[in-house]
Order: structure tokens, then C-alpha cells, then sequence
């Protein structure tokens, strides 16, 4: 017979667990809700097109091999999203357009789950907060990524934004694997977790690491500065108490990170893009970076005005809390430092590689997530101090989804726009699988009139498109293609 005390708690453990599945079934419920229907990832650049059929032939980085030798994450991740459309949905009637932009939603919106996971474990492994607190905490940090930029009434960025579907992959899902790394790395603390993992989780755990590092040169600093700030942090700790030998074996993880990653920078210097860049970069260093700094000084002024009312109010409180209770002022040095130094490293790779980049937001995510941890760390020592305090949570979420909401389509384009785009890319579908049902090897395509459009790079869309159909066995050959 079972101890009625270990009873209660099984049945408390079951409840807590029902609880935060209908949490994040509910977040990834909205997510996938997004990214299929209010903001679709329709294919509609020449990128696009090319990054579907872009499969990464050689999985580990070799110094001087490849256009980006950096890049395997998005170069494997983006062709497995479009798998997942082509032989999964199109068999069921969908076309291949929005069979694609499906595949590509369920990648990107699995990536943000395991991001907000990962935030969630951090929280519940790190605070003594309630099943409530701990999940009202893990929502205001995702409402966040949508009303730092609320702006204007329609077509506002947001961190999760990658503009074109590519660019979901190349740098959306890289920045949130790698603070996800980084989430689950802090919760298991420094000398546990981690280290006693054993056998084939802690291959995987490498893998992730691998893939977070070689994910996109601008987003991995965010795992690189996170071990070299660990580092720092034990190093301080254990000043006295082990000589340099011991620290180094305790640093062992830390320090083989931080090796992988300045291997990445220079697989990347001596790839063909990077030797592409100095050729076509005219623009001095010095100048780039004043550029780079004008940019991101740019960005950060289309912040929401009541977003920043509400960092400077958590601050305050935060300061506050840490004046009389003496906590989290090493946490929250650290997620300054962190944030700090992302943004110097931007800055100065901006000034090599070009510094129009450092106006994405997601680039600035790299500091910009910071900033939001420092709220949610004010969130948790305020509810950590007065945990009634979460009676007020619904009304403060209230408050901040009617400031991200707008009476117009806030944060896509609009509806007829979308459809358009996703019309002309049928239209070219077509073209090529009547050609293909002719026995046409060569086809050219006139842009219709109803697309209302501009349409560049002619060239690449004629290469690319066919190329790709052909990949997923939509047309049976390659087919030269001329677009005007």
C-alpha cells in the first residue's frame, strides 16, 4: 500500500504536469497558427528558392571548404522543412507552394518551442516559484518578442521575424538554438548536470552544441561569450582554492566550446564568402563601424515607447529588490555583460562583413534577449519576494497583448500581398510541369500582368526554381528556363 504522502505528491506532480502540457501545447497551438496563416512562409526571393534545395553535403567544417563552411545547421535544417511538406502534405492534395511554407512553419514553430522550453526549464530549475508564477513568467518573456518593436500599425518587425523564409533558418532558428544552449547549460549549474551525463545523451548534447556553433557566425557569439563568462565566473570563485591545472579540468566543456567556436570563425574567414565579401566590401573599416553603430542606434529607436516605460519600471524594481534583499545583483551583471559584449562583437564583425546587417532584428536579438532576461529577472525576484503578486500577471498580459495587437495585419504584409506572392509562385510551378508534361527542355515565362509587383533578379529565379522542382520530384528533368 502506497504512503499517502507519496499519493498526494504523484497526484500533484500528474497535475503539474497536465498543466504545463495545455501551457505549451496552447503556445505552439498560436505559433503554428502564425506562421501558417497569419504570417505564411511563402517562398518569394531567389534565396529562397536555393536554400530549399541546398542540402549541406559534408556535415562536419573544413577550413576553406565551401561557400560557408560555418553554416551547417540552416543548411541542413531548411531542406528537412521542405521534406516534410513535399511527403508529407502534397501526397494529401496541397500544392507544393503551400506544402513548402507548412514544412517550413512546423521547423521554425518546433525551434521556438524548444527555445521557450528551454527558458522554462531555466526558470523552474533556478527559482522557487509555483507552477503559476513560473509559466506567468515564461509567457510575459514570450509576449516580449513581439511588442519590443509594435511600432506602427502594421508591417512591425518582431525578434522572431525573419522577413524572408530563408532567413528563418540562417538566423531566427541559430540564435534560439544557441540561448537555448545556453538556458539548459545555466540550469544545471556548474559543477553538476552536464558533466555526470554519460553514454548517447551526451552525444547529442555535443551535437546540439556543434549545431548551435556552426549555425551562422553572427549568432554563435551568443554560446561563445555564455562560456566565456562561466569561465570568469568559476575561475573568480576558485581563486585560491585550486591551482591552474584543476580549474582548467573543471573548464574542460567551457574551454572546448570556445575552441569549436573561433574554429567556426576561421572556417568562415576562408570560405568562398568571405573572400567574395573583401572583393566587393569598399567601404573602410572604421567607417563600417560607425555605420554598424548608426544602425543599431536605428533599430533600437523603433523600440515600443511603452515597452521601454516598462523595462525602465522592472529596472527600478529590480535595483530595488537588489538594494534591500542583497539578490541577483551577480545574475544580473552577468546578462549585462552577456548582452555587452554580443554587441561589441557585432559591431566589429559588421565592420568587416558589411553594416547593414546590425539592423535586422534578428542580428540584434543577440543583445536584444538580454534585455528581456533582465526583465523576467526582475519579474521572478519580484514574485520571488511577494509571489501574491501574481494576481495582477492576467492584467498585466491583458495590457501587453492589447499593445502588441493593432485594427490592421501588425505584423505581416498584408493578406493580398501574401496572396500574390503565393499566386505568382504557382503560376511558376505550373509553367514548369506543363513544360515538364510536353517534354520541354527549355521554357520561357513571362512575368503576368496581374502581379502588381517589382521582381529582380530574373537570372537567379531562372536557375533556381527548376532546380528545386526537380530535387523534390515535381518536374522529372532540369529544365532551362528564361523569366522576363
Amino acid at each position: 500500500m502506497k504512503h499517502p504522502l507519496k499519493k498526494d505528491q504523484v497526484m500533484k506532480n500528474r497535475r503539474t504536469g497536465i498543466i504545463r502540457f495545455c501551457f505549451f501545447a496552447v503556445l505552439t497551438g498560436f505559433t503554428a497558427l502564425f506562421f501558417i496563416r497569419m504570417h505564411p512562409l511563402i517562398l518569394h526571393t531567389p534565396d529562397d528558392w536555393r536554400y530549399l534545395n541546398y542540402w549541406r553535403d559534408f556535415a562536419f567544417t573544413v577550413i576553406g571548404r565551401g561557400w560557408n563552411p560555418g553554416r551547417v545547421l540552416p543548411e541542413i535544417l531548411m531542406p528537412v522543412g521542405a521534406w516534410i511538406g513535399v511527403y508529407f502534405l502534397m501526397p494529401l492534395g496541397t500544392g507544393f507552394v503551400r506544402a513548402t511554407a507548412i514544412g517550413l512553419a512546423v521547423i521554425v514553430t518546433l525551434a521556438i518551442l524548444l527555445y521557450m522550453l528551454s527558458f522554462d526549464f531555466l526558470i523552474r530549475r533556478k527559482t522557487g516559484l509555483g507552477l503559476y508564477s513560473e509559466l506567468s513568467v515564461t509567457l510575459l518573456f514570450f509576449l516580449m518578442h513581439f511588442w519590443i518593436f509594435r511600432s506602427a500599425q502594421s508591417g512591425n518587425t518582431y525578434l522572431f521575424d525573419g522577413y524572408d523564409p530563408n532567413l528563418y533558418f540562417y538566423y531566427v532558428i541559430p540564435y534560439m538554438l544557441n540561448f537555448s544552449v545556453c538556458f539548459i547549460w545555466y540550469a544545471m549549474g556548474e559543477t553538476d548536470g552536464f558533466r555526470e551525463i554519460t553514454g548517447i545523451k551526451k552525444g547529442l548534447w555535443w551535437l546540439i552544441i556543434y549545431l548551435a556553433v556552426f549555425s551562422n557566425m553572427f549568432v554563435s557569439i551568443i554560446l561563445a561569450v555564455f562560456t566565456a563568462i562561466r569561465c570568469l565566473s568559476i575561475v573568480l570563485k576558485n581563486r585560491g582554492k585550486q591551482n591552474l591545472r584543476s580549474t582548467a579540468v573543471s573548464l574542460r566543456y567551457e574551454l572546448a566550446v570556445i575552441v569549436l567556436w573561433l574554429y567556426s570563425l576561421a572556417a568562415e574567414a576562408t570560405g568562398g564568402n568571405a573572400g567574395h565579401i573583401s572583393e566587393e566590401n569598399s567601404v573602410h573599416f572604421a567607417a563600417a563601424i560607425k555605420d554598424a553603430v548608426a544602425g543599431s542606434i536605428a533599430l533600437c529607436k523603433q523600440i515600443n515607447k511603452y515597452f521601454a516605460m516598462f523595462v525602465v519600471l522592472m529596472v527600478i524594481i529590480l535595483i530595488c529588490i537588489m538594494i534591500t534583499k542583497k539578490k541577483s545583483l551577480g545574475t544580473c551583471i552577468g546578462i549585462i555583460l552577456w548582452g555587452v559584449m554580443d554587441y561589441s562583437y557585432l559591431i566589429l564583425l559588421c565592420g568587416v562583413v558589411g553594416s547593414e546587417y546590425i539592423s535586422r532584428a534578428m542580428v540584434s536579438a543577440c543583445y536584444l534577449i538580454p534585455v528581456l532576461l533582465i526583465i523576467s529577472l526582475s519579474a521572478v525576484s519580484a514574485l520571488e519576494l511577494r509571489e501574491d503578486l501574481i494576481t495582477l500577471m492576467p492584467l498585466v498580459v491583458l495590457i501587453i497583448v492589447s499593445l502588441i495587437n493593432t485594427t490592421k495585419p501588425v505584423f505581416a504584409e498584408s493578406p493580398g500581398t501574401v496572396r500574390m506572392k503565393e499566386k505568382l509562385d504557382n503560376y511558376f510551378v505550373e509553367e514548369f510541369m506543363q513544360a515538364d508534361l510536353a517534354g520541354s527542355n527549355e521554357i520561357r515565362i513571362k512575368i503576368p500582368d496581374w502581379y502588381a509587383y517589382e521582381l529582380e533578379d530574373y537570372d537567379l529565379y531562372s536557375v533556381y526554381i527548376p532546380s528545386t522542382l526537380y530535387k523534390y520530384g515535381i518536374i522529372s528533368g532540369e529544365i532551362s528556363c528564361v523569366i522576363e
